[in-house]
């Protein structure tokens, strides 16, 4: 397998077959399973979770390979599947001025593992021979890989506690995002608003204020404004989905295929109040995959025997953790996944005020592919509790 695969030719080809999957069904899937794990505000990275399960599923067979290309709703064509992330990934990173996102991949092995061609040659993926029995050495250096590339966002992916003498590898993603607004929040606008975080409590929270022409567009069907605010020299953009009652964020997380789907924008003059936050998630993927049908990774009948010729290796652990934090200059967002695998002023037409629970997701506009999703809801007892 040569990097030729992500040539142009190919690239545009087979990127669109990835993207029919990776963009749409895949966040709806995730993000409805991650929603109920999760209470109160949420940030993951389906894209994350996506290219790290993709190099899993490049060292499995049989049932195994089957279950997660179908579970992760990735081409099921192996040559597809190589030449669209071959494409996407050196696509999603091109130079921009005003806006860094760096995507690194990073394969941990024991001694003498043979899997490594095909992650580096297609997922640019480092590899890095480890002593698992080692775990307090081997868990500082994968987290303080981890650290690096995510500028310090994304501490202790890994625990001591997560391998063992029994391990075989670790993968890891890592996804960080430093991005400036196309038009800034003026910062003196900034003020404590109400934030209505149920129909009878309210909370004064620190909000932006801004009036701009936005993509706007107020959906019936699920019952929510939406606005497309796009970020400085890129394709990439954040969109905010509020629902248009205080309680209405369950209802529309419902109807997330349609949350995340595309819809007809219109260029609106609008005021927008939007609250600055900052969220950390620490999401078990393991659950989430089960629930999408992915079994057989797990068990002791998993047949990744493209990884090594050694019997009995299975998936033990995924993990991602990701955060998000959202200012009147910009985004910064960061997300890590890893899989453990183990031997056993004019006036404004439109007021977009989101003073109460809301979706949002981060996207690239000329690939389709969603980065970062989440929920903000200012619940603050529940994140307490789940960090």
């Amino acid at each position: 397998i040569s990097n030729k695969i992500g040539s142009e030719k190919v690239g545009s080809e087979k990127k669109s077959t990835l993207l029919d999957t990776l963009t749409h069904k895949k966040i709806v899937l995730n993000f409805k399973e991650v929603a109920k794990e999760q209470a109160g505000d949420i940030v993951f990275s389906p894209f994350s979770a996506e290219t790290v399960l993709a190099m899993t599923a490049e060292g499995a067979k049989g049932d195994t390979l089957q279950e997660l290309v179908t579970g992760a709703s990735l081409p099921q064509d192996t040559q597809t599947r190589q030449a669209a992330f071959g494409a996407l990934i050196p696509s999603l990173t091109k130079p921009s001025n005003g806006t860094q996102l760096l995507i690194a991949d990073r394969i941990y092995v024991e001694q003498g593992a043979d899997f490594r061609r095909t992650a580096c040659g297609v997922y640019r993926a480092g590899v890095q021979n480890v002593n698992f029995a080692d775990t307090q050495q081997t868990s500082k250096l994968i987290n303080d890989w981890v650290e690096k590339r995510t500028n310090d966002k994304i501490q202790n992916l890994i625990s001591p506690q997560d391998i063992s003498a029994a391990t075989a590898m670790v993968l890891v993603n890592t996804l960080y995002l430093n991005a400036s607004w196309a038009t800034p929040f003026p910062k003196e606008r900034t003020s404590k608003a109400p934030f209505h975080t149920t129909p009878n409590k309210t909370e004064q929270i620190d909000t932006m204020h801004s009036v701009h022409s936005y993509k706007y567009f107020h959906c019936g069907y699920t019952k929510a404004k939406y606005i497309e605010i796009p970020y400085k020299g890129s394709n990439l953009s954040m969109t905010f989905a509020l629902p248009d009652a205080v309680d209405g964020l369950e209802n529309m997380e419902k109807k997330a295929d349609v949350v995340f789907g595309d819809r007809n924008y219109r260029n609106t003059l609008v005021s927008v109040s939007i609250p600055k936050f900052s969220i950390s998630t620490s999401i078990d993927f393991t659950r989430v995959l089960k629930k999408l049908g992915v079994e057989t990774p797990f068990s002791s009948s998993a047949n990744f025997s493209g990884i090594s010729n050694k019997t009995d290796l299975h998936i033990s652990k995924v993990q991602q953790k990701a955060f998000i934090n959202v200012t009147e200059s910009g985004t910064e967002a960061a997300a890590a996944t890893s899989v453990v695998i183990s031997k056993a002023s004019v006036e404004p037409s439109q007021t977009f005020n989101a003073n109460h629970p809301f979706m949002y997701y981060i996207k690239d506009d000329e690939s389709g592919v969603i980065l970062f999703a989440g929920r903000f809801t200012y619940l603050r007892l529940e994140i307490e509790e789940k960090l």
